[in-house]
Order: C-alpha cells, then sequence, then structure tokens
C-alpha cells in the first residue's frame, strides 16, 4: 500500500497564485489532488486546504 493509498477525505483548498477555491482530496499523508479532471486555475497551481471547523450551514434563498 502507497502513502497516498487510505482514507482520503474531501475538501476545499484555493489556488496561492489566484485565490480559486477548487475542491480536492487530501490524503493520509498531506498530499492534495483537485477533484474532477484535469483542469487547472492556472499554469502552476499550488493548492492551500481551507481550514474551517465551523460546519457550513445551508440557506434557502427561494
Amino acid at each position: 500500500m502507497s502513502e497516498t493509498e487510505g482514507k482520503k477525505e474531501r475538501g476545499v483548498a484555493t489556488c496561492e497564485n489566484c485565490g480559486q477555491p477548487i475542491p480536492v482530496n487530501v490524503w493520509p499523508d498531506g498530499t492534495v489532488h483537485p477533484i474532477g479532471g484535469k483542469n487547472r486555475c492556472c499554469a502552476e497551481p499550488s493548492y492551500q486546504v481551507v481550514e474551517n471547523e465551523t460546519p457550513a450551514k445551508f440557506v434557502d434563498e427561494n
């Protein structure tokens, strides 16, 4: 089993170069991989996982 195998968690990261948020998988070894293919927000993205200990609250705007 490689370091990246095992339980991964989903999260949100922002690109440190352009600021675009992107959904990611975070592996136990700290490796971050974008979810949804190989689309990149910029030429050399560098992702920083957004830490949020407060659960999101759904607001129905209808």
